[in-house]
């Protein structure tokens, strides 16, 4: 994931669609790292939005927007992140900016 960040800053990444559908909830300490390490490097980037498509695994989705809602801090209104339940709603919110 790190390598990933550096790629975002390196390619001048402004949008991201990230496909969760077939991944696992993210364990609390998973979290944790995200929000200290993960979101505090994303946040001198040029990332501005990711979506987040998440298929219809209630658990993963609260799990991952409560994550979205407290990414927050960290961006502090310079990155968006939210999450949907198909691409092409994610899509839409990630071009509607441009």
């Amino acid at each position: 994931m790190l390598h990933l960040c550096g790629r975002i800053g390196q390619e001048h990444v402004s949008y991201w669609l990230h496909h969760a559908s077939e991944h696992y909830a993210p364990n609390v300490s998973d979290q944790a790292w995200m929000m200290e390490v993960l979101f505090s490097q994303l946040t001198g980037t040029s990332l501005r939005r990711v979506a987040i498509v998440v298929a219809e695994d209630l658990f993963l989705q609260s799990v991952l927007e409560q994550l979205c809602s407290r990414s927050r801090s960290v961006f502090k209104g310079s990155v968006q992140m939210l999450t949907f339940h198909d691409a092409e709603s994610a899509e839409e919110w990630l071009l509607a900016e441009c």
